[in-house]
């Protein structure tokens, strides 16, 4: 072979020798691991830490600028009431006479407190020191109290709202709103009928 052709060979072969080194440099590169000094590993806990400085950071802001922990809303207490959730959970609907009602006026203390509001019944054991016997409104405990709320005569203590004019409808219905707002409902009350006639405006006492 000619020394031009070696030459020739030689200078050929250079270059594929060159890409295989490059190469073979190349793939040990990409196998070793990089380490990223700036990386940054954030664990649960730290989320946690995060999102309680976030709640705690709320708060005082709420604190600060309404004298309320939630921003001025107020918050329904019976949703905060264990009596409440046990009652969705495992209560039943009661189907109580008016006898039975009046045993939960208050002087039980083992047992919760009811009102009625037009055959409707209300759990307001959640406000015991108002409607336990010596309450202020305690003589509402254990009685279907419809009469008195409508005609706004508190010794109408009973369940009569057959003369009611639509003011006092209005009313009625006020009240029950009220009562499915701030207390819950267990049950309804199983009244007789009714005889005579419906007690007089006139002799209306007590007026709230």
């Amino acid at each position: 072979m000619s020394s031009s052709n070696l030459r020739q060979r030689k200078i050929e072969e250079i270059p594929e020798i060159k890409q295989s080194e490059s190469s073979t440099e190349f793939s040990l590169k990409s196998q070793i691991p990089i380490e990223n000094e700036d990386s940054i590993n954030i664990s649960g806990l730290d989320i946690v830490r995060m999102l309680g400085g976030i709640l705690l950071l709320n708060l005082v802001i709420s604190w600060w600028f309404t004298d309320s922990i939630f921003y001025g809303y107020q918050y329904n207490k019976k949703f905060t009431n264990i009596n409440y959730w046990q009652h969705q959970v495992y209560g039943t609907s009661l189907n109580l006479t008016e006898s039975e009602l009046t045993n939960f006026n208050g002087t039980d203390p083992s047992l919760p407190i009811y009102i009625a509001v037009n055959g409707a019944i209300w759990d307001v054991s959640g406000n015991r020191e108002i409607y336990k016997p010596s309450g202020s409104y305690g003589f509402f405990a254990g009685k279907d109290i419809a009469r008195a709320l409508a005609t706004n005569c508190l010794n109408h203590l009973n369940h009569d709202i057959r003369d009611i004019q639509p003011g006092e409808r209005r009313r009625l219905k006020g009240w029950i709103e009220y009562f499915d707002d701030k207390y819950w409902r267990v049950g309804v009350v199983n009244h007789q009928g009714l005889d005579g006639i419906p007690m007089s405006r006139d002799n209306c006492q007590g007026k709230y």
